[in-house]
């Protein structure tokens, strides 16, 4: 599959300057989800396990032969709980074997790490010791949406390029539907996911119409809202992180930051919900009452 990567046309100068340079070999993109780092390091490796170095900015992963490595947290869904597993030093540490024994005659080795921000404390460590040691011709991408929880020693070793939404005209240039674009927040990793698939467009949907009800509800209704949200924690964290897109797309847009506060409620919530054992009935009852 080959597609031209839309938008961050700083980013993408930015990357090419220092790189070209030989100023650093580790790259830090961060930035909000669904942006296009992810996307963007991905078109980069394919050019750069090809020895090219004029980007062409086009991910094509029928180009990366054996050359390009991705870490990433998995995921695991029981009971309709999702179970982030960290990355671990031993993934770490195989990824940095693979990288030892790899060939590059005359091109580049690229390792893509997702979700940096998930690598535990003694993977991170291990990390540490690739970034100052690396193998030879080999390019790092750690790809973050949180990148202040990976640790300061790591971020030292990289050069952090941050992302933000693209604009209505770059989204434009993927679709011209006005509904999608809307439920999209200049992020074409969310609209281009709408596009291919319809359940995803539906739950997007649902879910700005459903941040807009409930702040007309009366309290019996959000108590029992919240009790019905409960029973579906997946789709119940999906929702939340429409609502915290919603509300900054909102107040950028408006002006209206002093909204942003409900953004750090709606977090927390998010957070007890994906990583403790807490009630889940009780934690959306406060969270629907605090809105």
């Amino acid at each position: 599959m080959s597609s031209h990567i839309i938008g961050h046309q700083r980013q993408k100068e930015i990357f090419s300057e220092t790189f070209r340079s030989g100023r650093s070999h580790a790259f830090l993109f961060s930035g909000p989800i669904s942006v296009g780092k992810h996307a963007l390091a991905h078109a980069i490796a394919a050019d750069l396990v090809e020895g090219e170095t004029e980007f062409t900015w086009r991910r094509d992963v029928s180009r990366y032969g054996e050359s390009v490595f991705v870490l990433a947290p998995e995921r695991t869904v029981k009971k309709d709980v999702v179970k982030i597993s960290k990355i671990s030093i031993d993934a770490v540490r195989e990824v940095s074997r693979q990288l030892m024994m790899a060939t590059t005659e005359g091109s580049y080795n690229v390792l893509i790490i997702d979700e940096a921000d998930q690598l535990n404390p003694a993977a991170r460590n291990a990390l540490l010791k690739i970034l100052e040691e690396p193998p030879a011709r080999t390019v790092f991408f750690l790809i973050s949406h949180d990148p202040y929880r990976i640790g300061a020693t790591v971020r030292s070793r990289t050069t952090m390029i941050n992302f933000g939404t693209l604009s209505n005209v770059e989204m434009n240039s993927l679709s011209e539907d006005d509904e999608l674009r809307d439920v999209a927040f200049g992020r074409p990793g969310m609209l281009v996911r709408a596009i291919e698939d319809v359940t995803y467009r539906e739950t997007l949907v649902e879910s700005v119409a459903s941040l807009r009800r409930i702040q007309a509800m009366a309290l019996h209704e959000r108590l029992q809202y919240a009790s019905e949200v409960s029973e579906h924690p997946v789709a119940a964290l999906e929702m939340l992180s429409v609502w915290v897109m919603r509300i900054y797309s909102v107040a950028h847009e408006r002006k209206m930051y002093q909204i942003l506060s409900l953004t750090e409620k709606i977090e927390k919530a998010r957070l007890s919900l994906r990583e403790t054992n807490a009630n889940k009935k009780l934690v959306l009852e406060e969270l629907f009452i605090s809105l």
